[in-house]
């Protein structure tokens, strides 16, 4: 079969015109920006921990210790 360099050229413009437009629709169905995955992680306000949080967490910490230490004092 003979092809013309013209309708080859047709052909190949075709298949990227089709190529681009199908990347085009993947990335419209995605989010508009960056992946999570590809941001750096930063810590936000929100996300940083606070000193209520840390005086939360020494708290708990010191009751599990308590509990547990209790609980094998009394086994024993």
């Amino acid at each position: 079969m003979d092809v013309s360099p013209d309708q080859l050229d047709a052909a190949t413009r075709a298949e990227v015109a089709r190529t681009s437009r199908t990347i085009d629709q993947a990335q419209s169905e995605e989010d508009d920006g960056p992946t999570e995955a590809s941001q750096p992680s930063e810590l936000t306000e929100k996300s940083r921990p606070n000193d209520e949080w840390i005086v939360d967490s020494i708290r708990q910490d010191y009751y599990r210790v308590f509990v547990w230490l209790f609980s094998v004092l009394l086994l024993e």
